[in-house]
């Protein structure tokens, strides 16, 4: 079994992965926390402990979604630069400007 690891990924020390398991893009993963073989995470979701569980969401479903859709991470970096300003802001404390932000850069490519 193949083992994946998305995008974006936030992993802790000491982490163990057993094969057949999928970090999907923007999961971060707490220190010393075990993946079991075959597990498949969510995206955007912060896990821990041993095996590893779902301990939250990072961002509101629609936000997820959006980021999704969005793809930043395939963007050039001077992409990233220009819209360097909604990627410091907190898209977890206001969805509504997170989804405004967010759905303005997918219109706009």
């Amino acid at each position: 079994m193949e083992t994946v690891i998305g995008n974006d990924c936030w992993i802790g020390d000491d982490v163990m992965v057993l094969g057949g398991a999928s970090i999907s893009d923007g999961c971060i993963i707490g220190a010393r926390s075990m993946l079991v073989e075959g597990q498949i995470t969510e995206p955007f979701c912060i896990y821990a402990g041993s095996p590893a569980k779902l301990i939250r969401p990072r961002f509101p479903e629609a936000v997820t979604r959006l980021l999704m859709k969005l793809r930043y991470w395939d963007r050039p970096l001077s992409w990233i630069q220009e819209n360097k300003a909604i990627f410091e802001a907190d898209l977890s404390k206001d969805e509504a400007f997170a989804a405004a932000a967010l759905g303005k850069l997918i219109e706009n490519g």
